[in-house]
């Protein structure tokens, strides 16, 4: 049963608390555009659950446990909300493999299960999270899933219609790819946390069969749909707009980053969490941050900002270090969290202001954190948190009108 439990989060005025649920083991959590909710439950390396549920207050109405040796991994939702799709990973003898299940959301029916390549939840330095491993195309006929075969990189497309799967190894040298996307208008992108000629994020062609074009310095870690495109980031500090209809020169974001530096570093007592901090305001200061293309190769470059390119602009932020979960609020707003704070961001008038939704005020650093995922739809924002070690709370917030 749902309650109204306390938050240990400082919340903006616009944020309101509505209820919360424990969720044992809670690592994931995907919200429909109907507002039915999508859960991964993982404990140790193996075991937990995945399970669909109507509203939160409410029990299952489709649950699986997770395969003998195995875990589920991620969850998502297709754009209109008629299907949800979990996805898994197993070991079989000494074989990993993937898989996914494909259900309906209005009969709790599931359409497909197949086996796929082994997954590739890719993280780096402080990133507490892998982006989700599946994502559907906006008419939900297609889900692409992000995996491997040992060391080669492979986007595998399901056709949920006939169950076929196909799968197209990543070109030759290509950067490990950290997350995938459709955007509205049907095209599949991928993001790679290296700026380079086969990094940053890539367009591909239908069915996944080449890349269309590729923007090298919009590299991230986490990629979130638009209309006009997809948002790249949680790498560098920096958010990309990615898509034919944007561009424009880098937009700064100096003094803001140095307060909310500054803002955490006040809250600091451990000592690795004031060396980290009082690094990263000098950093700052000191204008130290760069962005390096290949570095020590003979097409190394380096600079203060990255390069300007036609239809992707890059902003500033307040994001200190690498994060990968983030969700749309609408086509000009994204929420993102670092694990301390959920975030805001919301592009307007050629700039890209944040604001802080959700305050963790006990924690100032990657080090130790209570925010596991966030995902929205409409007016609720739905914030999976650690009360314990294995006790995790899903919290449902109330946005008002101006925050989405």
């Amino acid at each position: 049963m749902a309650s109204k439990m306390k938050v240990p989060f400082a919340l903006h005025s616009a944020v309101r608390l509505d209820q919360s649920r424990t969720i044992p083991d809670g690592s994931r959590v995907s919200l429909s555009p109907t507002g039915a909710i999508a859960i991964v439950q993982r404990g140790e390396m193996f075991g937990g659950a995945a399970s669909i549920r109507r509203i939160l207050d409410a029990d299952a109405s489709w649950r699986r446990d997770a395969p003998d040796k195995g875990w589920f991994d991620s969850v998502c939702w297709s754009l209109d909300g008629s299907r949800w799709a979990a996805a898994l990973e197993r070991w079989d003898g000494d074989q990993r493999r993937g898989g996914v299940i494909v259900g309906d959301a209005e009969s709790g029916q599931v359409l497909r299960e197949v086996d796929l390549p082994t997954g590739a939840p890719i993280t780096i330095n402080q990133q507490g999270k892998s982006a989700a491993l599946v994502a559907f195309s906006p008419d939900a006929s297609t889900l692409a899933w992000r995996g491997r075969d040992g060391e080669q990189g492979l986007l595998s497309l399901l056709d949920i219609a006939t169950g076929r799967v196909s799968s197209q190894p990543l070109p030759q040298g290509e950067h490990d790819v950290f997350a995938h996307a459709f955007s509205d208008d049907g095209a599949l992108y991928t993001v790679a946390a290296e700026i380079a000629e086969q990094g940053g994020t890539a367009r591909w062609s239908a069915g996944a069969a080449s890349i269309d074009r590729r923007w090298d310095w919009a590299a991230g870690c986490a990629v979130v749909a638009s209309s006009r495109g997809v948002w790249s980031l949680g790498s560098r500090g920096v958010v990309w707009r990615v898509g034919d209809a944007h561009g424009g020169a880098f937009v700064p974001a100096k003094e803001r980053r140095l307060a909310r530096a500054r803002a955490l570093r006040a809250r600091a007592t451990h000592k690795w969490d004031v060396a980290f901090l009082d690094q990263t305001i000098t950093r700052i200061e000191r204008d130290e941050r760069s962005f390096c293309w290949e570095t020590n190769t003979h097409r190394a470059r380096w600079g203060p900002a990255p390069e300007t390119m036609d239809g992707a602009r890059c902003f500033d932020s307040e994001l200190l270090w690498e994060c990968g979960a983030a969700a749309r609020v609408d086509d000009d707003s994204i929420v993102v969290t670092d694990g301390v704070s959920v975030l805001l961001f919301r592009e307007r008038d050629g700039a890209l202001p944040c604001e802080v939704l959700i305050d963790d005020v006990e924690r100032c650093s990657p080090r130790v954190r209570r925010i596991v995922d966030v995902s929205v739809s409409g007016s609720t924002l739905a914030v999976l948190w650690k009360k314990s070690a294995s006790t995790s709370i899903l919290s449902h917030f109330a946005l008002d009108s101006t925050q989405r």
